[in-house]
């Protein structure tokens, strides 16, 4: 809101007043209602709103009468908005569900073979676009209603209980050899070869490219280009 209102952007604190009252006055997804209200038990007053009126308003409220009914509306409204929050809730948790992937059909069970994710080891890589997004394979030697104990197969680790969002199960096809940890650093001297004939063309073509722009003869471009 502030970075939508603010015009000039070293004059951030002279409407940060005013968006925080509409940050306080607008209704929010999670509850349905204005945090004013939540605070105060009635929706703020607007300024365009407050209209002056000549006579007093002939209804009066007595104090107690005021007091009781204000504390059960405000018992209600909270009980409403919690509720409320409780649907938002589950209705957050299905949509990560469904991108993580983490649905009732991905429940693990004991002697399933499992592949791991290792965000980290990824990040750490020289190339992470071309690091391997899984290790394995391991077997599940307990699991809970979100998470697997897990152990390396054919290799003597402690187990490590780890959540269903970070395993996938091994297709039915593939048998234990482990992942293999690619370094795309160690290029055989075939694939460093033909890595170094693709930058020289490369440079070659840009050479080729700046010189044409220059008149010269077709022995000087070549001698360009050459050099």
């Amino acid at each position: 809101m502030l970075k939508k209102k603010t015009v000039t952007p070293t004059e951030w604190d002279r409407i940060l007043p005013s968006v925080v009252y509409a940050y306080n006055a607008s209704p929010h997804a999670a509850t349905a209602e204005s945090p004013h209200f939540l605070v105060y038990g009635h929706d703020p007053k607007y300024p365009s709103e407050i209209i002056p009126r000549e006579h007093l308003s002939p209804y009066h409220v007595d104090y107690d009468n005021y007091k009781t009914e204000f504390l059960s509306g405000l018992t209600l409204a909270r009980a409403c908005i919690a509720e409320h929050a409780e649907k938002y809730r589950a209705t957050m948790k299905q949509q990560y569900d469904r991108c993580m992937k983490t649905a009732a059909s991905q429940v693990f069970n004991t002697g399933d073979r499992v592949y791991m994710t290792v965000p980290s080891e990824k990040g750490k890589s020289t190339h992470p676009k071309l690091a391997f997004d899984w290790r394995g394979p391991y077997r599940v030697l307990e699991a809970s209603s979100n998470s697997a104990l897990i152990t390396r197969i054919g290799a003597n680790e402690e187990p490590a209980r780890v959540q269903f969002d970070h395993l996938v199960k091994v297709p039915a096809g593939i048998d234990d050899t482990p992942r293999p940890s690619f370094d795309p650093c160690r290029l055989d001297n075939c694939g460093l070869s033909a890595a170094r004939a693709r930058s020289d063309i490369r440079d070659r073509n840009s050479s080729a490219q700046k010189w044409a722009r220059w008149p010269m003869s077709s022995l000087e471009r070549q001698c360009a280009i050459s050099c």
